[in-house]
């Protein structure tokens, strides 16, 4: 770990947890007024498209909950 980091101020290392991709809200005003799904390719864990992983249109009219969660947000 030292040779990984000996020119790297700062670094931050999280426990993997295996998953099917993220959700990227889009948010204007603190408003939620979209989002996609980002799905890895087979074999890698890595959701961005720039790597390969697919996005699609993802609708919070069928997800409520999610879309709640903007009342959470600091304004």
């Amino acid at each position: 770990m030292t040779e990984l980091t000996e020119d790297i101020k700062s670094c931050v290392i999280r426990e993997f947890i295996p998953n099917d991709g993220d959700l990227r809200i889009f948010t204007v005003g603190y408003k939620a007024i979209g989002a996609m799904k980002r799905t890895p390719k087979r074999g890698d864990f890595r959701s961005n498209v720039s790597q390969g992983g697919s996005a699609k249109r993802f609708d919070l009219k069928d997800y409520p909950a999610i879309k709640k969660l903007q009342k959470k947000l600091p304004k």
